[in-house]
């Protein structure tokens, strides 16, 4: 994004949320608001509109689809005991044209995955804000796109306030048990979840032909990896001990040999 586009942007950013706190406090939350004042920040807010397209970025930050809506609202409750209810009826119909030329520019912006903006705002280490943003930083980073357009990672992940034992292995089948934690959420899925191999078994065998650990940028995090770092940070030492790093560990390329059983397999970080 230009400097003098990046500098409208935040400038209409800043007005949609001042207007956005005027409606809130003068008409949302008003027991007797004024139409005259309701008449003008709308007027301000369609000024804004016809100056500046609206983006996903403005609409997620300043909240003002959301104010608006609840303005609408706030207008029908009052419309009718007032003896300008015509009035507000035509104030109310404008505030749901506006909503509505928003939505369509939003959609209208995912849809051309026109989102550089988006990512300006989002700072250089942040999760996707939008499937759109997402979409960008794939093909940016000529990632694989197992779905057009792809399927947001999760906002947040729930760890275990607590470490517990080790998994126990069956001895005939070979297949691990972990014990459920106290997070309720959790407990079905650690219940049903059950490996044959360890992580120290899954890399001693190859299973990523030597690329687990290799140098990525992630377009979940926008954060570029150091192969050494992760493997520090990650990874018990016992795990990796005796293995050759560059080739077993930290390879950019896929080397079926590396492999246990010479071949190379598995799926794509696009499937995943």
């Amino acid at each position: 994004m230009s400097t003098k586009k990046q500098a409208s942007s935040k400038a209409s950013l800043e007005i949609f949320c001042h207007i956005g706190k005027k409606l809130k406090t003068e008409v949302v939350e008003a027991s007797d608001p004024s139409l005259k004042r309701c008449k003008e920040l709308v007027a301000a807010l369609q000024e804004e509109s016809d100056k500046n397209t609206m983006t996903v970025s403005i609409l997620r930050r300043s909240n003002i689809g959301i104010v608006l809506g609840k303005t609408v609202k706030a207008i029908r409750r009052h419309k009718r005991d007032s003896k300008q209810a015509d009035e507000w009826s035509t104030l109310m119909e404008s505030c749901q044209r506006l909503i509505s030329s928003w939505k369509d520019a939003a959609v209208k912006q995912e849809s051309n995955g026109k989102d550089d903006e988006e990512e300006e705002d989002a700072g250089e280490h942040a999760l996707p804000a939008s499937v759109s943003m997402y979409r960008s930083r794939l093909t940016k980073q000529n990632k694989e796109m197992h779905k057009d357009p792809p399927v947001l990672p999760p906002a947040a992940i729930t760890i275990e306030s607590k470490t517990y034992p080790l998994p126990k292995r069956d001895k005939e089948s070979g297949i691990l048990t972990f014990q459920p934690g106290s997070n309720e959420s959790l407990q079905k899925l650690i219940k049903d979840f059950h490996p044959n191999l360890t992580p120290e078994e899954i890399l001693r065998a190859g299973s990523f032909g030597g690329t687990y650990f290799r140098p990525i940028t992630s377009a979940v995090t926008n954060v570029r990896y150091n192969a050494r770092d992760v493997l520090k940070d990650t990874v018990h030492p016992s795990w990796i001990k005796g293995l050759d790093h560059k080739t077993q560990l930290t390879s950019s390329t896929y080397r079926p040999q590396m492999n246990k059983f010479g071949v190379k397999c598995g799926g794509s970080l696009g499937m995943w």
